[in-house]
């Protein structure tokens, strides 16, 4: 299913992470799960389709690690990066903040030293078809107060925790639970930017040329 009101054709989904609270863990290993904003925590990562389903999570990174590190960390990448195993269907995209990488399947905003009007209007449809990852992340930690607060159980338990509630989400999701979505200010985490590598790696040029024709193909569409 693609994002609604995206003109970017194949985006069938938005990934993100989220920063769940935890007891304070063994002094061992607490320093890693000891995140920006002060308090222990760990990362829930997830892709979201248009109806605010989970198509896939990882949860139990540490809530230090940045969200593009817990990204390509994860099988998922690893086997999407892989020829013959990837998990999105050819032309398939995922749209994503400034905190990942670029490549050719995931596309993520220009900085704001590299915009000019055209790159701007690319900007904002991003932008707006992102907004259902904050919606997804809200509505899974209102329902499930436990994610909203901290986990009390042992660190090791949290992410079968974590992985529990995004399933039972998906349950009440696809029989059309009448839940109200939950505006949580705590969602999502303000992310630091990615600053992509200079161009000449073949993948990382192919990759900043479909976001270029993304960029043209929109403004000839819809600039001024």
């Amino acid at each position: 299913m693609e994002i609604h009101a995206c003109p970017i054709a194949g985006v069938v989904g938005a990934l993100d992470g989220t920063l769940i609270r935890i007891l304070t863990p063994s002094r061992a290993v607490k320093i890693v799960f000891n995140t920006r904003k002060s308090f222990y925590g760990v990362t829930l990562m997830a892709i979201w389709d248009a109806k605010k389903r989970g198509l896939w999570c990882r949860s139990g990174v540490p809530g230090s690690t940045a969200d593009s590190r817990a990204f390509r960390d994860s099988r998922w990448y690893r086997r999407q990066r892989t020829a013959g195993r990837r998990m999105l269907a050819a032309r398939s995209r995922l749209l994503a903040d400034g905190g990942f990488a670029l490549e050719e399947w995931l596309l993520k905003p220009y900085l704001s030293e590299q915009l000019n009007d055209a790159r701007k209007l690319y900007n904002r449809v991003l932008s707006s078809a992102r907004a259902v990852v904050e919606q997804a992340f809200g509505l899974l930690k209102g329902r499930w107060r436990v994610l909203h607060d901290v986990v009390s159980a042992e660190t090791e338990l949290v992410p079968s925790i974590v992985e529990a509630c995004v399933s039972l989400h998906n349950f009440l999701v696809e029989r059309d639970d009448p839940w109200e979505a939950v505006v949580d200010a705590q969602a999502t985490q303000a992310n630091i930017q990615f600053i992509d590598g200079p161009a000449g790696g073949a993948a990382y040029d192919r990759a900043w040329n479909a976001r270029e024709a993304l960029v043209a193909e929109l403004w000839d569409l819809y600039g001024a």
